[in-house]
């Protein structure tokens, strides 16, 4: 079956090494940035991300308790390199190994990780109030801050049906990007609920590549790679040949177009 790229790379990067881990303070000396203030510089932290980049740095983390077991508890430092000043936050989770943080415009993103097929991405303000929970993983950051993600999905399932969503902070409009309808095979709508019903059911297995910035004003594009699944008393077994398709996303009006790809990765 297929599996969506960027959760096995979430995963890759969240079984990381979890002994050893640095101080706060040693972390933030790896990056040159000022420690005045800051109070907990002593803590050994884990599971972190960091961004750096000429104006701001920012790290998301956990102190280290001990073991492998993250607390609820996560701390979001952000340092204004042109104000110097720090900014600081406590968000109650769960939500996991932090994977990454991004900035777009006044807002921060931080995606972090809860099983193989899951992650939350946490959407900051400016002053680091929680704005919104997206139910997925960060695919692309969009200068103007809109966010295209990859939805969550049910990990141990006989398909992986990816899907994208659109989130844009602004406004607080979260909509369907591709494909635009749930799917639907041999005239149902594609669920697990389907695994009840007797006789052959089929599902859709997708897998999205990297999303980018397309050469068209306001457009994503990406592949996708679809295999049709189906169902047995044991999962599911792929049926007929896979396909793949160029997809081109219009982020304003939420619209994609498709078309055929030869051949496979």
């Amino acid at each position: 079956m297929l599996t969506s790229l960027c959760f096995v790379a979430a995963f890759a990067l969240a079984t990381q090494n979890t002994f050893n881990w640095p101080t706060l303070e040693q972390e933030l000396a790896k990056h040159d940035v000022p420690t005045a203030g800051v109070s907990d510089l002593d803590h050994q932290i884990t599971s972190y991300a960091v961004f750096d980049d000429s104006d701001w740095f920012a790290i998301a983390y956990y102190w280290y308790e001990g073991s492998s077991a993250l607390p609820n508890l996560l701390r979001v430092r952000v340092y204004d390199k042109r104000g110097k000043r720090w900014k600081s936050a406590e968000l109650e989770g769960p939500w996991g190994s932090i994977l990454h943080i991004r900035r777009a415009k006044q807002w921060w993103y931080v995606t972090g990780h809860s099983s193989k097929s899951a992650a939350p991405t946490l959407v900051l303000s400016a002053d680091l109030r929680l704005v919104r929970e997206l139910k997925g993983f960060a695919m692309l950051v969009l200068p103007d801050g809109r966010v295209v993600y990859h939805d969550n999905m049910v990990h141990f399932a006989p398909a992986h049906p990816g899907s994208l969503s659109l989130y844009n902070p602004a406004t607080g409009r979260n909509v369907r990007l591709f494909p635009s309808k749930p799917d639907e095979v041999d005239g149902k709508v594609q669920g697990y609920r389907s695994l009840e019903v007797q006789g052959p059911r089929f599902l859709v297995d997708r897998a999205i590549d990297e999303v980018r910035v397309g050469s068209q004003p306001n457009t994503v594009v990406f592949v996708a790679t679809e295999q049709k699944i189906r169902l047995t008393p044991g999962g599911g077994v792929p049926e007929g040949a896979e396909r793949r398709l160029s997809v081109t996303c219009n982020v304003d009006t939420a619209r994609c177009s498709s078309k055929p790809l030869p051949g496979k990765h």
